[in-house]
């Protein structure tokens, strides 16, 4: 590239929010099921499209529809901490994405998923 000119710019992505989950309290564990309609079609076969990340008080997961599209879904105040080891997430081809977190208190119940606003 010559002095003076500038670089291409490349395409942004576009990150979408998945809206549609449920979860519940299941002993030492907390999982959430994910079976938002708008991602099934990125899980049907696959799921090399699908990454979760893990910290003592959040968790992500990103569903990459195209190289400029990402579904995402993400909880930066969990109501509790969590444990990253023994935290997992598994794909239900087609169907669902279920997230185990690994609560680090085992017995704290959740009533709420996230910290609530006060």
């Amino acid at each position: 590239m010559k002095l003076g000119e500038s670089a291409p710019l490349l395409p942004s992505v576009v990150r979408r929010k998945i809206e549609k989950y449920s979860w519940c309290d299941d002993g030492g564990k907390v999982r959430i099921y994910i079976e938002d309609p708008q991602i099934l079609p990125f899980i049907a076969e696959s799921t090399e499209n699908v990454t979760c990340s893990f910290d003592c008080q959040s968790f992500s997961v990103e569903v990459r529809s195209t190289d400029r599209e990402i579904y995402a879904f993400t909880v930066s105040d969990l109501s509790e901490e969590i444990t990253c080891e023994g935290s997992s997430w598994k794909v239900l081809l087609g169907k669902r994405i279920t997230v185990s977190l690994n609560k680090k208190n085992p017995d704290t119940k959740w009533s709420n998923l996230k910290k609530s606003s006060r």
